[in-house]
């Protein structure tokens, strides 16, 4: 899990960025658009993420 944005690698959702269920519940698609918009990519997990620091620069 990156404690950054509360993501877990899964290798259904890379191959389907729409596939909405299994490790994940948002699609890496909305995960990503959570992600840009400097949220974890989980509504849920809203108040546990954090911003990135130098020490996670090209993560």
């Amino acid at each position: 899990m990156y404690y950054i944005c509360f993501w877990v690698d899964d290798e259904v959702q890379f191959d389907d960025p729409d596939f909405e269920s299994g490790v994940n519940i948002p699609s890496l698609r909305h995960a990503q658009e959570n992600f840009i918009n400097n949220s974890p990519s989980k509504e849920r997990c809203k108040e546990f993420g954090r911003k990135p620091n130098e020490m996670n620069e090209g993560v």
